[in-house]
This record gives C-alpha cells, sequence and structure tokens, in this order.
C-alpha cells in the first residue's frame, strides 16, 4: 500500500467518478446502472498499464472509488431535488441491483486487465529483444562480408 502513486489514482477516479455521476443527472436516472460500470471499467483501463505495483489492487482501488464518487455524487443530487423518502428507496434499490456487481466488475476487472497488460507487456519485450537480436546479426553480417573490388577505368 505504501508503494502505491495514489495521485495518478485519486485524478482518475475522480474525473471517472464525477462524470458517472453527473450523466445520470442530466439523461436520465436509469442510466445510473450503466453509467457506473462503464466508468469503472474505464478507471481501471486507465490506472492499470500506468501502476508501477500490484496492478490488480490498483484497478480495484480505482474501480471502487470510481462506483462510490459517482453513486455519492447521484444521490446528494437526489436528495436535493426530491422527496427523501423517494430518494432513500431509489438508493436501495441501486445499491442492491449494483452492489455485488460493483465487487465482482472491480475484482475480476481489474484481475484480467492486470494479467492482460504484463502478458503483453511480457510480449513486447521478447519482441523487442529478438528485434534487438537481428539488427545486431545484420551489422555483423555487413561488417563481415567480403569486400568488393572496383576495376578502375584506364585513362586515354
Amino acid at each position: 500500500m505504501k508503494d502505491l502513486q495514489w495521485r495518478p489514482i485519486l485524478i482518475r477516479a475522480g474525473i471517472l467518478g464525477l462524470l458517472g455521476g453527473v450523466v445520470p443527472i442530466f439523461f436520465g436516472a436509469n442510466l445510473l446502472i450503466s453509467a457506473t460500470p462503464i466508468a469503472m471499467m474505464f478507471a481501471i483501463y486507465l490506472t492499470v498499464p500506468k501502476a508501477q505495483g500490484n496492478r490488480t489492487l490498483v484497478g480495484m482501488i480505482a474501480s471502487v472509488l470510481v462506483a462510490l464518487l459517482s453513486l455519492a455524487i447521484f444521490f446528494a443530487y437526489q436528495y436535493l431535488t426530491v422527496d427523501a423518502a423517494e430518494a432513500t428507496e431509489l438508493f436501495q434499490y441501486v445499491l442492491y441491483q449494483t452492489g455485488l456487481s460493483i465487487l465482482i466488475l472491480s475484482f475480476f476487472g481489474s484481475f484480467v486487465f492486470a494479467k492482460v497488460t504484463s502478458w503483453t507487456e511480457k510480449k513486447r519485450l521478447e519482441f523487442e529483444a529478438k528485434m534487438d537480436a537481428k539488427k545486431e546479426a545484420q551489422k555483423k553480417q555487413y561488417a563481415n562480408r567480403p569486400k568488393r573490388k572496383v576495376k578502375k577505368k584506364k585513362k586515354r
């Protein structure tokens, strides 16, 4: 936990959480159930490749922060604009519908994306090493080639 870079995680999670909470306010409350997971996946996509330490943990933290922030923004707006009983009922419904999916999405999405990212980096390094070896072999082959004799023309 100490080696995590919190600033990039919090910045990305804050921006995406804000977007995930504001989109349902302007375009309808039914978008909350789809906007929050999309924002969570974007948070995983933006934070995991740049993470230095435990990538799965970084992705989980970022996605859970996005979910909490988007739900907090949306329901703060709901409590300010509609009746408190209605907002509480909507809050309970959304938690019932999305509570487990938020945890599942944050864990498995982070795990899969972290593994794919590490596999891709490993393959990229292998490919770069292979290309470097090929360039070195070409340089050696070029340096060891026999010199071509150039015939001089006779002047008349």
